[in-house]
């Protein structure tokens, strides 16, 4: 089997609250080292991208955007494969949503279920 890429969910695989699980960093830049792409994958869609690349960072992760996958930036992602040239998450507070909307300068429209179809 060859193996071009991992991905690597991040809490309870690279780190557990703010502590790394040990040997998460050297394993991961062993994987870099070993010419693998690396993508790190969460669920959470509590903590904006810009907290989650802080705190790997804090934990002595190197990650950059491109290299981290969220439910909003993946939700989004489809919409606009689909054709939706605008594209909001609702939430609560400073959401995800909202970072990707400055950093991208996208418009905002209701994410509807006419995107996941």
């Amino acid at each position: 089997m060859n193996v071009d890429a991992v991905l690597l969910d991040l809490d309870g695989v690279l780190y557990v609250e703010d502590e790394a699980v040990p040997g998460a960093r050297d394993a991961v830049s062993a994987l870099r080292a070993g010419g693998l792409a690396v993508r790190f994958v969460t669920n959470t869609t509590v903590l904006p991208r810009r907290r989650i690349l802080e705190r790997l960072a804090r934990l002595g992760f190197t990650a950059t955007p491109e290299e981290l996958a969220t439910p909003a930036a993946l939700a989004v992602r489809v919409c606009l494969d689909r054709g939706h040239d605008r594209v909001a998450l609702r939430g609560s507070g400073e959401t995800a949503s909202e970072s990707h909307h400055r950093r991208f300068g996208w418009r905002s429209l209701a994410l509807s279920r006419a995107c996941f179809r």
